[in-house]
């Protein structure tokens, strides 16, 4: 029985040792992982771009002559520091109709939609500091989407800069 005794104590004595070695190796280890902490940093970023609000809008291109052609909204509102996620779907079916959305400035619609008339290399998207946020052309039927963090609070425009549309089709963005 003294036997049964010793072993049991000396197991006993040896789990208590390579318990105290494991557990400080799970400490260290967890304490000074460099690797464990480059993993952290990602979820982090992306925690922080979470913070954003997303704003989705829908806007239409109506119409199949230069008479009837215009946007099915005048005017969109979203919210500050979010991101805006604007979905342009041309309800057009003549094959001339092609459209495009642009953000700019409030008052240089005009100055950006004649700039871009002779810009068909370039979807007719000037590069000026007016402009926000530029689509890609949609030809009849087709949907593009436009992504953008919404400027500082006020009154924008939008408009299609597509050679002889930005004095129809146009409204105004207010961002809150």
């Amino acid at each position: 029985m003294n036997l049964n005794l010793k072993n049991v104590a000396k197991v006993k004595k040896y789990f208590q040792y390579y318990v105290l070695i494991v557990l400080s190796i799970l400490l260290f280890s967890s304490c000074n992982n460099p690797k464990q902490e480059q993993e952290k940093q990602p979820d982090q970023q992306s925690s922080n771009s979470a913070t954003k609000q997303i704003e989705r809008v829908t806007l239409k291109a109506v119409g199949n002559t230069m008479a009837e052609m215009k946007y099915d909204l005048d005017e969109i509102s979203v919210k500050r520091n979010s991101k805006v996620i604007l979905t342009l779907i041309n309800d057009s079916v003549d094959e001339t109709m092609k459209h495009n959305v642009l953000i700019v400035k409030k008052g240089a619609g005009n100055k950006v939609g004649m700039a871009a008339i002779s810009l068909k290399d370039k979807n007719y998207i000037p590069d000026m500091p007016e402009v926000i946020a530029a689509s890609d052309l949609a030809k009849p039927g087709e949907t593009v989407r436009l992504e953008f963090d919404a400027p500082a609070p006020g009154n924008y425009e939008f408009l299609c800069t597509f050679p002889g549309h930005h004095s129809k089709m146009k409204g105004i963005l207010k961002v809150l």
